[in-house]
């Protein structure tokens, strides 16, 4: 299984652009009970939505781009990161 980057976006196979937010469960006991999800967003119509799914079908369905961060996401994507940076330090 290829190495997943959180912060990066990857297309799906749809062709539309998300943003992996986390790989959650990773160090889990329990796979069958607690498996290992990728945690992205996305957007539509309708705004962002978040998703979250098994990390073999996440490898599987999308791709990492290695894209810039498109307009729509600038915000959001810069206020998510200052907030998970703040988080993290102590």
């Amino acid at each position: 299984m290829r190495s997943l980057q959180p912060f990066q976006f990857y297309r799906h196979h749809s062709s539309r652009l998300y943003l992996l937010l986390f790989v959650v469960n990773s160090e889990s006991y329990d796979n069958k009970k607690f498996p290992t999800l990728a945690v992205y967003v996305g957007r539509d119509d309708d705004g962002f939505k978040f998703w979250a799914r098994p990390i073999e079908q996440f490898t599987e369905k999308f791709e990492r781009t290695g894209k810039t961060i498109p307009n729509y996401f600038d915000t959001f994507y810069n206020q998510l990161k200052q907030s998970w940076c703040r988080f993290l330090m102590p």
